[in-house]
């Protein structure tokens, strides 16, 4: 079930990003901007893998392949999706694996959602992966599409995935404080 749920929230998040966030910025900048300047689903894919680990790798990894297929206009195949879609669910996932391995713990539980330090680990968690998913991006879809520079599509990426997933942790900490709240009213009954 959690799996489905990841997969529907990147699926969501992308319809966003494609139906209001991709027309809003291209009237605004007149399509000046190299990627989304808020790419929501880089969110789920943080917001997923902190809160469930190595359980969101393959829905994260299906849904963005999935949406690749149907929505990318590219002359890139299935193989090249396929591995563009890999980086971009496991990039998050890598970057908490390497962060344990370095003896800083990010997993979640009742008492670190109370812990501003874990929530600048996250955002922390994000900026990374959007590198690794940035740089492995440019490098595997070069040749597909029109790219003007390679560090500007990597900061374009960047500042577009960063404030993705920031938007997308606070309202993971606005649904955690509704939640909380409504389990202390429930139990004051």
């Amino acid at each position: 079930m959690i799996e489905v749920s990841i997969f529907m929230m990147y699926a969501a998040s992308y319809a966003v990003v494609l139906l209001i966030i991709e027309p809003l910025q291209i009237s605004a900048f007149s399509g000046a901007l190299v990627g989304s300047i808020l790419f929501l689903p880089h969110g789920v894919r943080v917001v997923a893998t902190w809160l469930f680990r190595e359980r969101a790798i393959l829905p994260l990894i299906l849904s963005e392949f999935i949406i690749s297929i149907i929505f990318w206009k590219t002359t890139a195949g299935a193989p090249t999706k396929l591995v563009s879609a890999i980086i971009g669910g496991s990039s998050a996932y890598i970057v908490l694996r390497m962060l344990e391995f370095a003896g800083m713990s990010l997993s979640f539980n009742s008492s670190t959602i109370k812990s501003l330090f874990n929530w600048r680990a996250v955002i922390f968690v994000a900026i990374v992966a959007s590198f690794i998913n940035s740089f492995g991006k440019v490098f595997v879809l070069r040749g597909y599409y029109e790219m003007n520079s390679d560090i500007g599509q990597i900061l374009g990426f960047l500042v577009g995935d960063t404030l993705g997933a920031f938007v997308m942790l606070c309202l993971a900490m606005l649904y955690f404080r509704y939640r909380r709240g409504y389990t202390e009213v429930k139990s004051n009954r």
